[in-house]
């Protein structure tokens, strides 16, 4: 087998041979076809979608942090005594599930909350914290606060405040599930008050529709800043 040219490939193919793993394995048991890898090894410049990168990561054991990164062109730097630390802190507990994609609509981000498509470690802010989840950010329109492709951490439980992100759940009149990001300013007795993300405009939801309401974290509050 030919060493990979594509630098995700070269890091998967590292984690998997530990495990004893072929590219083919790594590929069907990320919900691929069998050859993908293989073929994405001979493409220098292919990056896959966030959703499938995390399903690759948990198949093959690579840190899906890494190939985040090696996915944005991003040059990892050396962290502090602190950050190790805190790293260390938080490898030791259970990872967090990712629960599907936020993806961007004209009503604001429908996030898929199905089976979950991988895991990831557990960030500093999020340590003890009982029904943690992850989602990814899917197209642009949410940019520049949400960019496509990058992990969104949710805190099922935290205190909110005005201008909040927060993820939030609700079941119609026609018993229609959904998810939406959202910036949040308002509970009152009939409505919770958001503002879209995409679009600067204000949106209510009738609270007996809505069934949850999770905090997207901001950086400060994953690192305890």
């Amino acid at each position: 087998m030919k060493p990979a040219t594509n630098p995700i490939v070269a890091r998967i193919d590292q984690a998997r041979e530990k495990l004893g793993k072929s590219r083919e394995a790594v590929s069907l048991e990320a919900k691929m076809v069998r050859g993908y890898l293989q073929k994405m090894a001979e493409r220098p410049h292919a990056v896959p979608k966030a959703d499938t990168l995390a399903r690759l990561a948990t198949a093959s054991g690579a840190p899906l942090d890494e190939l985040q990164a090696i996915a944005s062109g991003a040059t990892p730097r050396a962290f502090s005594s602190t950050e190790r630390e805190a790293v260390t802190r938080s490898l030791a507990e259970p990872p967090i599930p990712i629960l599907g994609d936020a993806k961007g609509s004209a009503l604001g981000a429908v996030m898929s909350c199905s089976t979950p498509i991988g895991y990831v470690a557990r960030p500093p802010g999020l340590i003890g914290v009982e029904g943690a989840y992850a989602v990814f950010v899917q197209g642009d329109s949410m940019s520049p606060r949400h960019k496509n492709g990058e992990l969104r951490f949710v805190h099922p439980y935290k205190q909110l405040n005005p201008g909040d992100d927060i993820i939030v759940q609700i079941v119609n009149a026609h018993h229609e599930s959904g998810a939406f990001i959202k910036t949040f300013v308002a509970k009152h007795q009939k409505w919770l008050v958001c503002r879209q993300i995409a679009h600067d405009a204000e949106v209510k939801y009738p609270v007996q529709q809505v069934t949850s309401v999770h905090k997207v974290l901001n950086t400060n509050e994953l690192f305890n800043v």
